[in-house]
């Protein structure tokens, strides 16, 4: 490396030092701001000393990750350095840190933004470092490869059971990360589990008495929320105000139940676990779903587990698999169908009418999936026409959404006194 090369080097050394320090600052600061109070502002002294303690903390990395190379391709460790430059400049993210002030809500929502740009930084330092490095016979890339081609190896059964017990853990850790930090329910949360607690204890759907005896103390803790008063959501039936139905379709409350019914053994976070955990199987189903998908279609190991991954651990799925909604469930019965019928090899008749059954539950799920339960009879009827015995076939799939269909509409009449489904 010429002196020329290297003065660039520890100039763009001590930019990124600054940017760090900058992000540091920041952190530190926040822990102090207010709705009112949150400007940037830099006290010198504590400033230099994060200037400081950066620059000679990313110098360590520098060297250490020159070193590193060197080892792993036998070249000189002078060369390695000025490749060891590039693997730093995510630090540069630091100076772009007050931008996260912009749209301020509160201080915790704040600190998270930081925390997730700090995460991301972190991220964007190891994860190319650690490629970069992996050259040699005992490194990492040879380390993912031995174990991704081992995995390949597997019996199916076996790789999507562990891809499915591997989400289900991950998920109910992110879930007992929520609730040990004291969060609950919120949003329409409590809507579907008010008509989950009177499924379990009165066997119907009609909440008058359960926001009366305000029954939702059974998920809620008394102790925590003494003044707690939920607001009803659910609209008067045509026998009169003593017969309130939820605006939510019971779907997912019926999903619960079992969870639901088992949670009623317990109290305080425990029972907030149970519950906050329970649709994560679904979303266990769903990340399988994405990687049978993916190997059928292109066969190729890396790019079905990448998708899995990256679906399964990313927002909207992780948010979703450690709340109670309903977009989970049916994502992973539409995928579940698409992928059934769209599959290479015909299937047998009591195959499509099962899945006939999964596409017909779309309705009890919310009245918005209809946009998806349409579309998806229109590609079921395009694929099964196409096989031997369509007439047959299509006659087995189509049964039970039409039954559904049928049902829906009375079950609307029955509550309302109206067909429309806008009534709910």
């Amino acid at each position: 490396m010429t002196p020329k090369t290297r003065t660039r080097c520890w100039i763009l050394l001590s930019i990124l030092s600054l940017g760090t320090a900058v992000y540091l600052s920041l952190l530190i600061q926040s822990a102090r701001y207010t709705i009112l109070d949150h400007a940037f502002r830099i006290a010198p002294l504590t400033f230099a000393v994060l200037a400081t303690a950066s620059f000679l903390s990313l110098t360590v990395c520098w060297i250490a990750v020159g070193r590193f190379e060197a080892r792993a391709t036998g070249r000189p460790v002078a060369d390695p350095l000025i490749k060891g430059i590039p693997a730093l400049l995510p630090f540069a993210l630091g100076w772009g840190s007050p931008l996260l002030l912009s749209h301020y809500i509160t201080r915790g929502d704040f600190r998270t933004r930081l925390a997730i740009l700090g995460l991301l930084i972190l991220a964007a330092f190891v994860i190319p470092t650690a490629a970069r490095l992996g050259r040699g016979p005992s490194n990492i890339r040879t380390a993912m490869e031995l174990a991704r081609n081992g995995f390949g190896s597997w019996p199916r059964r076996k790789k999507i059971t562990v891809l499915f017990l591997a989400a289900l853990l991950i998920y109910n850790l992110a879930a007992f990360a929520l609730v040990a930090q004291g969060i609950t329910f919120s949003g329409d949360e409590p809507n579907y589990l008010i008509t989950a607690d009177s499924l379990y204890y009165d066997r119907d759907i009609n909440l008058a008495d359960n926001y009366a005896e305000q029954d939702y103390f059974h998920f809620y803790s008394k102790e925590d929320n003494p003044r707690l008063k939920l607001g009803i959501y659910g609209r008067a039936g045509k026998a009169g105000r003593d017969h309130i139905y939820p605006i939510n379709l019971p779907g997912i409350s019926f999903l619960m139940l079992p969870y639901y019914g088992l949670s009623q053994f317990f109290s305080g976070k425990l029972l907030t676990f149970i519950l906050k955990s329970s649709l994560s199987v679904w979303a266990a189903l769903l990340g399988v779903q994405v990687y049978l998908l993916a190997a059928e279609r292109w066969k190729d190991e890396r790019i079905s587990l990448t998708l899995w991954g990256v679906y399964s651990f990313t927002c909207p799925i992780l948010f979703y698999a450690i709340h109670l909604y309903p977009e989970v469930p049916v994502a992973f019965l539409g995928l579940l169908i698409y992928r059934k019928l769209s599959a290479e090899k015909p299937l047998r008749t009591p195959v499509y009418l099962g899945l006939g059954f999964l596409l017909a539950t779309f309705f009890w799920f919310g009245v918005k999936f209809n946009l998806i339960f349409w579309p998806l009879l229109a590609v079921a009827v395009y694929h099964i026409w196409r096989t031997p015995g369509a007439r047959r076939k299509l006659a087995a799939f189509a049964a039970f959404p039409i039954l559904s269909t049928v049902l829906f509409y009375l079950y609307v009449y029955s509550l309302y006194g109206t067909f429309s489904p806008f009534s709910i």
